[in-house]
């Protein structure tokens, strides 16, 4: 990255200084509302500055779209709190207004950054109507003193230490927004919920759907749902707002009439649910259902029932649930469809830190080495008191820590968002120990990469009653592993040793292998093995 002082747009200066022994920001991220993600790590006074504003890039990092949402994470590992001050320049007048000022700094989403800690926030991209679309600058602005510091300090000199970034970024022109959405191509069946899809899922815009003659399910959001009663060709309109522009439009919709009963079927959000947690299931049918009776019956014979078309039960007895469901049209009833065992609701899974290693539990709890009541133990290291956290196909994981208290700053907890410590870093570099430890309780930890991993170590210091942790998984729908080997001696002499490596795609979670040579299982059981043919 390029990281020199920038004269192109306003000057700023923090007069006391940015030094190793005062306060700075570390890294900064931003990830913009499409996805893409800009990280600037390694920071310190030497390397940006010595309390004035430093470019810290080459070019443009990303787009940035006014009334549009972006995620910044700033991380302190200096030795004082900080707070920080975010501006972009958004009329190019090469300054930064208190109304181009994205959190108050001394009061906002970035005040008070602790000393080791991490700190992400959701910030909007204001509507600007002078917004002028090309290269712009974001800047960053950290600053120990808060009574001073105000959504005014985008520019200037404070009387504080700290130390000032500034971004280039692309900035988006202001357009008027074009209405616009799907039709589902059909049959569209009377009484039946149908789902209109808007062309502009950002937050950004705003939607508001109207169903003359039908009754409305969803009026507002990128997605409307409404209910027609006839057999009829309807208008649905469509009002789409996007920084206090406005367009409209309405389509046509044919409803007609079912020919035939409908064929029930459905799917769940999940084939397996830990006890006590919810699960949802999703109707299917087809021929135009508008009425559902569903069945659920548990491993005692409690029947749970719902007429909702896709209702969400809560599972209280573990085992094996019984789903059935039948659908109606205007036809009749549909033949009653049951799946046997179709929802598996498991035991509440928990786990302590050095003698367990993995979870493959959608949701569980993981204590350190104490458990729940005594306090973890002295010199506790990585290379035992590691976990990991790996349900069938996370798509994102979460995880809560109810409780966190440690003896000194060396006893720490890190969290990674990966599947060992090369993963993304997710709490402090530092990680969690008694100087931020409050900052971080119920703070929730996400990953996305299908895996999370923990590591915990404390010294001979003292000891206290260390952590807990609930996390739960929001998985993909089932997907089948698709089997594959590769060697590097194909083909192979006698009596020669050959290396066999898994090649497995598609696979959620984690995956067991067992290997056959001619149809004879046993041959091994990890991911690579040898044989001697």
């Amino acid at each position: 990255m390029s990281r020199h002082l920038n004269g192109q747009i306003c000057s700023a200066t923090n007069s006391y200084g940015c030094t190793s022994a005062s306060m700075f920001f570390s890294a900064v991220s931003f990830k913009n509302s499409s996805g893409t993600v800009a990280a600037f790590n390694g920071i310190s006074c030497t390397n940006s500055g010595s309390g004035s504003n430093f470019l810290m890039t080459k070019g443009a990092m990303m787009d940035v779209t006014p009334g549009e949402a972006m995620t910044i994470t700033i991380e302190n590992t200096s030795s004082y709190s900080c707070h920080a001050g975010i501006w972009v320049d958004l009329n190019g007048d090469l300054s930064f207004s208190a109304s181009e000022c994205l959190t108050n700094p001394s009061a906002g989403a970035f005040s008070n950054i602790t000393v080791n800690s991490t700190r992400s926030a959701t910030v909007n991209i204001p509507c600007n109507a002078t917004a002028k679309a090309g290269k712009a600058m974001m800047r960053v602005r950290c600053s120990y003193y808060a009574y001073a510091f105000t959504a005014t300090n985008g520019c200037g000199t404070l009387a504080s230490y700290g130390n000032i970034l500034d971004f280039e970024v692309n900035l988006k022109a202001l357009k008027p927004p074009v209405a616009d959405f799907t039709v589902p191509a059909g049959p569209n069946y009377i009484k039946t919920p149908i789902t209109f899809n808007s062309n502009q899922p950002s937050t950004a815009f705003t939607q508001t759907w109207t169903y003359p003659g039908a009754t409305a399910m969803v009026s507002s959001g990128p997605k409307g749902k409404a209910a027609f009663p006839l057999v009829n060709t309807y208008d649905v309109y469509l009002k789409q707002e996007y920084c206090g522009l406005k367009d409209s439009i309405f389509k046509p919709v044919k409803i007609v009439k079912p020919t035939a009963a409908p064929v029930a079927d459905f799917i769940a959000s999940s084939n397996q649910v830990e006890v006590f947690y919810t699960g949802q299931l999703f109707d299917i049918s087809t021929n135009g259902a508008y009425k559902w009776a569903w069945e659920l019956t548990s491993p005692f014979g409690t029947v749970l029932t719902s007429s909702s078309q896709n209702p969400v039960f809560s599972f209280d007895e573990e085992g094996k649930w019984d789903v059935c469901l039948t659908a109606e049209n205007d036809i009749g009833l549909s033949t009653k469809v049951c799946k046997k065992g179709y929802i598996d609701c498991t035991p509440p899974s928990e786990y302590y830190m050095g003698p367990n290693h993995l979870a493959t539990n959608q949701g569980g709890v993981i204590y350190d080495n104490g458990g729940p009541d005594l306090s973890y133990g002295n010199n506790r290291k990585v290379t035992i008191d590691y976990f990991k956290i790996l349900p069938c196909g996370a798509k994102e994981i979460r995880l809560r820590f109810k409780q966190l208290k440690f003896a000194d700053i060396n006893d720490k907890l890190k969290v990674y968002d990966g599947y060992d410590e090369s993963g993304k870093v997710l709490s402090p570099v530092g990680g969690i120990n008694s100087s931020n430890q409050a900052t971080y309780k119920d703070y929730i930890f996400k990953a996305t990469s299908g895996a999370m991993y923990l590591t915990f170590e404390s010294n001979s210091a003292g000891v206290d009653s260390g952590f807990i942790g609930i996390w739960d998984s929001e998985l993909l729908p089932p997907a089948k592993p698709k089997s594959g080997w590769l060697t590097d001696y194909n083909p192979a002499a006698n009596g020669m040793s050959v290396g066999f490596k898994s090649n497995v795609t598609k696979a959620q979670g984690n995956v067991d292998y067992e290997w056959m040579i001619d149809g004879n299982p046993g041959m091994g059981y990890k991911s690579d093995f040898n044989y001697v043919f």
